[in-house]
């Protein structure tokens, strides 16, 4: 069962949501990068490790020439790792439930 930590809100994935906004990211050819998808990493959107309490495992990105990608960090995104911008409905949900309009 996740639970709230440091300050970090639980998503309707289960996950943690690192930041409310994405994150720009230049990929190296052929280098592997993991992707955060808990949503603990102090590294994000990268993984560091923190994941190992939880069920959720890190995602490999790997690309074949040099890319600029737009990264999820909201870890709700459909479209693992990136954004698909469901950080939009996030940001709208926290907001509304700052308010209480929301549970």
């Amino acid at each position: 069962n996740v639970q709230q930590v440091r300050h970090l809100e639980v998503g309707r994935k289960g996950t943690y949501i690192a930041k409310k906004m994405p994150t720009t990211a230049k990929l190296e050819a052929g280098k592997k990068y993991w992707w955060c998808k808990c949503g603990l990493s102090k590294k994000q959107p990268f993984c560091d490790g923190a994941h190992k309490p939880t069920k959720f495992k890190p995602v490999m990105i790997m690309v074949d020439k040099p890319k600029t990608v737009l990264l999820c960090r909201c870890k709700q995104t459909s479209k693992e790792p990136y954004c698909d911008m469901t950080h939009v409905g996030v940001m709208f949900s926290s907001f509304g439930k700052r308010l209480g309009l929301v549970k």
